[in-house]
């Protein structure tokens, strides 16, 4: 029962990649559309628009923050690894939990500091376009949560490679 529950929330989680993925490219297009039209009509019309250069900005916060999760996901960030290359096989597993452990621990002190910054910016808007501001400052919390979310699943599938286990390897396999 308990594997079978598992296997449906790792089936849901893909899926939930899959669409984060797509949000992913679509805001990418969004912002090179943006961006070019703002290119167009400065130059070629001499009449540039007031919101493009907003807008992109916050495109570009929440493709990098949903990025941040599908590279932590296929354990593609950077890491310190002269360590882990010294460790023996069981030696670099234990790490991997040790660094999921600590991150997990940094993930859940953020994110009661991002309730508190939602908190404060529930009334804020932005300049140009009026969007209230919590909008843009939840491309945290939202990746801090998907981030989380990797970690315990790793923890509760033993057979998934985890991010940190990857994270680990690759570095093991670099020394």
């Amino acid at each position: 029962m308990y594997r079978r529950l598992i296997e449906y929330v790792e089936r849901g989680w893909d899926g939930l990649a899959w669409l984060v993925h797509a949000v992913i490219i679509v805001l990418l297009a969004a912002m090179v559309a943006v961006t070019a039209t703002q290119v167009f009509f400065r130059y070629a019309l001499n009449q540039p628009l007031t919101w493009s250069e907003e807008l992109s900005r916050y495109l570009f916060i929440w493709i990098v923050f949903l990025a941040t999760w599908a590279a932590f996901r296929q354990g593609l960030h950077l890491g310190v690894n002269a360590v882990t290359g010294l460790l023996p096989p069981r030696g670099v597993a234990v790490m991997a939990r040790v660094i999921e452990a600590i991150i997990l621990a940094f993930l859940v002190a953020a994110l009661s500091a991002a309730d508190r910054v939602l908190t404060i910016t529930a009334a804020q808007t932005s300049p140009t376009l009026g969007l209230p501001m919590h909008v843009v400052y939840a491309a945290f919390p939202v990746a801090a949560v998907l981030m989380a979310g990797e970690i315990l699943l790793g923890w509760l599938r033993p057979g998934r490679r985890s991010p940190g286990r990857a994270q680990v390897e690759s570095g093991a396999r670099t020394l």
